[in-house]
């Protein structure tokens, strides 16, 4: 059902208006440079040179971390990478804080997730894109959901000519990209829709987990 939903809650290809709207909103949808989306101060970064983040930099414990693509890619927050206060002053610049977006860059690209809050101090890796959007134009919970759909995801990661292998299109470029994008008020209501939808999504996986888990523990004691 979601995935129906957010095929008609987007405009398809060379189209301004999507096929299901809510109510009292009409009008077509605006055109914009990804760039007036991005805050207006370091909206768009990649991470460190490979050299500036080597493992040797590591160490066992820290309260600075390293955020690597599995974050982005699975949208988990846990760490296995540490670096001391010194190199975390150095490489400030790369810092995430809540509300921040990552992108993958490399493996499996165009994976996209949200910074929550608390997470441990850190800075990210080379192999993601830091996004700050301007909340001026941008309604968080849209952006996330309009960067996984599938228009924008084909592209990300458009393959180079020639080549079958896609790769992220750079940032010089995605900076340029003429988009079409709803007021902030529809923005707004396609957001939390469909937040709430993937609440109802994240619910039904548990109970079917535990269903799961009953029946396996059902199998282990009705036969001898």
């Amino acid at each position: 059902i979601k995935k129906a939903l957010l095929q008609k809650l987007f405009p398809k290809k060379d189209e301004i208006k999507p096929e299901v709207r809510y109510k009292n909103f009409s009008d077509a949808w605006e055109q914009r440079k990804f760039s007036e989306i991005l805050a207006k101060s370091d909206g768009l970064r990649r991470g460190p040179f490979g050299s500036a983040l080597k493992k040797e930099f590591f160490i066992s414990s820290s309260e600075y971390t390293v955020y690597e693509q599995n974050n982005a890619i699975y949208n988990t927050w846990k760490t296995r990478y540490f670096i001391t206060p010194e190199k975390f002053q150095e490489l400030h610049k790369f810092q995430l804080v809540p509300g921040d977006f990552i992108l993958s860059g490399a493996g499996t690209i165009g994976r996209i997730a949200q910074v929550p809050a608390n997470i441990t101090k850190g800075v990210f890796n080379q192999a993601l894109i830091r996004i700050r959007i301007n909340p001026e134009w941008m309604d968080k919970n849209f952006f996330l959901i309009w960067m996984q759909s599938e228009n924008m995801q084909r592209k990300l990661t458009q393959a180079n000519p020639g080549s079958a292998m896609t790769n992220l299109v750079p940032m010089s470029e995605i900076k340029k990209w003429e988009i079409i994008i709803p007021s902030k008020a529809e923005q707004n209501k396609i957001g939390e829709f469909i937040q709430k939808l993937n609440s109802l999504i994240t619910l039904h996986q548990r109970k079917l987990e535990r269903l799961k888990q009953l029946k396996k523990f059902l199998l282990q004691n009705m036969f001898i």
